[in-house]
């Protein structure tokens, strides 16, 4: 939605996950931070539909899908 109004597509993604961290005042790739993780088969900064389409999803270590 985002990205519909014309944000980039870095911004867009940093608004709903590292940049969210950062204003939530939660730690960011730091040791001993929680991390979890999705992996998309291509960058989605370059296509945001590979949002939709995820390869790989990690949960508090775990992967879960």
């Amino acid at each position: 939605a985002l990205a519909g109004t014309g944000m980039k597509a870095h911004d867009a993604l940093g608004a709903a996950s590292w940049t969210a961290r950062e204003y939530l005042g939660l730690p960011g790739l730091v040791e001993g931070a929680p991390a979890d993780a999705v992996v998309y088969a291509e960058d989605p900064r370059g296509d945001l539909d590979q949002l939709d389409t995820p390869v790989a999803v990690v949960l508090r270590g775990r992967r879960v899908r």
